[in-house]
Order: structure tokens, then C-alpha cells, then sequence
């Protein structure tokens, strides 16, 4: 399954890494997650559906909007491949509503994105450390409002973005108040 998963998804398959079951527990399924996030190759995992949104929610805080595709029933006659950015493909189980996912999935989710040498693309702009690039800045624009909807603090909404996109946890911090202060005029 993971290999017509991987070929299905769309994304790079020269270099992959194949996890399978991430941990049960969110804590330790974000600290995997953030040990393998830093990997500039496709990753493969296994999960439960039971397990399946609470995994997705996890996805997108440590790593951020990725591409992923959530393959399911795969060579089967009601196969299923989901593609997109995570939160995209994440909002495509909150607008089902109650149903629950059933029978086990597929996630392939792209690797850190890297530029010509090496270097992952959110530090390669000449930047120092602790500088985030712009498109750091625009990640984390786009990653934090979904942090802070989904029930995160300002301080943990900031540190799961900073891990996620590489900038400074001080600009993470600086940008969910500006965020959430926009929020409440809303």
C-alpha cells in the first residue's frame, strides 16, 4: 500500500522515507514528527482511522502546510486519494461532518523543501539564523491562524510555528498576537 500510495500522491519519488505507524499519543507523534520533519524526502506513514484527524492536526502544527495525499482503500473498488495542502485536505474530514473514517490510510507528505544547495528553503535566502525569509513569514501567516482556531494559546500556537517553519519563536510569538488581536476586532 505504500508504494501505490507514494506513486499515486503525485510527489517526488526518487528518495523516500517509510515510517509506518506513527505513535498513539499526540506528544510523541509531534516529537517524531518534528525528528523526521527536517528530512528533505517524501515521508510515508501508516494511520488508524480512528486516530486519522487527530494525526492530520498534528501534520499541519509540526510541519506546516505541505503537500500530502491521504490515500485509502487503495486497489479496491472504492479507492480514495486525497491531494492537496494539509489543511485543505484536513477541512475535507470537517465538512463531512460526523462521519468517521474508516479502514486504514496512507499519508504521504512532502519533504522539507530544499533549495539548490542543500539547504532548507525557509533558511536559504542569505539570512542569518533567528532572520526569517519571506516565505518563512508567509508560511507561518498562513499556518498560525489554524493554530489558533484549533485551541492552541498564543505561546504554544507560536512555538508549533516556529518549529514548523524555521522562524524565530520570538517572530512566531509577535505575529499570533497580531493575528489574534485581528481575530477579536473581526
Amino acid at each position: 500500500a505504500a508504494i501505490s500510495a507514494l506513486i499515486a500522491s503525485g510527489l517526488p519519488t526518487e528518495r523516500f522515507t517509510f515510517i509506518g505507524f506513527l505513535p498513539r499519543r499526540s506528544k510523541e507523534r509531534r516529537a517524531l514528527l518534528t525528528e523526521v520533519g527536517t528530512l528533505p524526502y517524501t515521508l510515508i506513514f501508516y494511520e488508524a482511522p480512528h486516530r486519522l484527524l487527530t494525526c492530520l492536526d498534528d501534520l499541519l502544527a509540526v510541519l506546516g502546510d505541505r503537500q500530502v495525499a491521504v490515500a485509502h482503500e487503495l486497489t479496491k473498488l472504492h479507492e480514495d486519494i486525497a491531494r492537496g495542502g494539509l489543511a485543505e485536505v484536513r477541512g475535507r474530514w470537517s465538512s463531512v461532518g460526523a462521519a468517521t473514517p474508516r479502514g486504514e490510510y496512507v499519508l504521504v507528505v512532502a519533504g522539507l523543501p530544499q533549495d539548490d544547495n542543500g539547504r532548507p528553503a525557509t533558511l536559504s535566502d542569505g539570512l542569518e539564523p533567528g532572520q526569517a525569509s519571506a516565505g518563512a513569514m508567509a508560511a507561518a501567516r498562513e499556518l498560525l491562524p489554524g493554530l489558533l482556531a484549533s485551541g492552541y494559546g498564543t505561546r504554544a500556537a507560536a512555538t508549533e510555528c516556529a518549529k514548523a517553519t524555521g522562524i524565530s519563536k520570538r517572530s512566531a510569538y509577535q505575529l499570533a498576537l497580531e493575528i489574534a488581536k485581528e481575530s477579536g476586532e473581526g
